[in-house]
């Protein structure tokens, strides 16, 4: 993600923290719409609230520094061959960042913790290297 932000020259803190002009950007250069964007983006609200959709939530019910999958989600999306190139099918939900989520809502299953620390945001997370251990369920 970063490489496609350092491509389109924008600027990576504005993609994180849905800074609408960048998003505005990548939706120009990509063309998509930009209210669907905003609409699926976390961005800063009033105060010390962020948004997601219709949704306010407090930054501290936003997980930072952690990340968490649903191990069938991530199976789903790379199939039954794990390679280089199926595992970039593989991306993080919405929902795996909301505190209170502790149960994936489509599998019934715990999201799991990665068993190396995270960077200060989830979305960041270069995961290729554990993501073996995920799905074939190795995590401690």
């Amino acid at each position: 993600m970063f490489d496609l932000l350092l491509d389109l020259s924008v600027p990576r803190k504005g993609a994180l923290n849905g800074a609408a002009a960048v998003i505005q950007k990548i939706c120009g250069i990509l063309g998509t719409d930009f209210d669907r964007a905003m609409h699926q983006t976390f961005h800063r609200g009033a105060g010390q609230s962020v948004q997601l959709g219709d949704h306010l939530f407090q930054d501290q019910r936003l997980l930072r520094g952690q990340f968490r999958v649903c191990p069938a989600c991530l199976r789903n999306d790379i199939g039954s061959d794990l390679t280089d190139k199926t595992a970039l099918n593989a991306y993080a939900r919405m929902t795996w960042s909301i505190s209170c989520f502790r149960v994936c809502p489509k599998h019934q299953l715990f999201l799991v913790h990665s068993p190396e620390p995270g960077p200060s945001h989830e979305f960041n997370q270069t995961w290729e290297a554990w993501l073996p251990e995920i799905l074939d369920g190795d995590l401690d």
